[in-house]
């Protein structure tokens, strides 16, 4: 006979925290296409100096902030 009202609250919690799922798939789709345009053009129209920095700026990221 009484209504408990702590799993109502917890739904409603999840459901507020929870993004709204059209934005999030509409955000990967886009991220996918950009890939797929760029992942070509990248290696074949980057100099190699580039490429030489980036992989410079991941081994020794301690020299780029100084």
């Amino acid at each position: 006979m009484k209504k408990i009202p702590a799993p109502s609250l917890e739904v409603k919690e999840e459901a507020a925290s929870t993004p709204p799922a059209p934005s999030p798939s509409e955000e990967l789709q886009e991220l996918v296409q950009l890939e797929e345009e760029f992942d070509p053009v990248l290696p074949s129209q980057s100099p190699p100096e580039e490429v030489i920095n980036i992989s410079s700026l991941l081994t020794h990221p301690g020299d780029v902030s100084n």
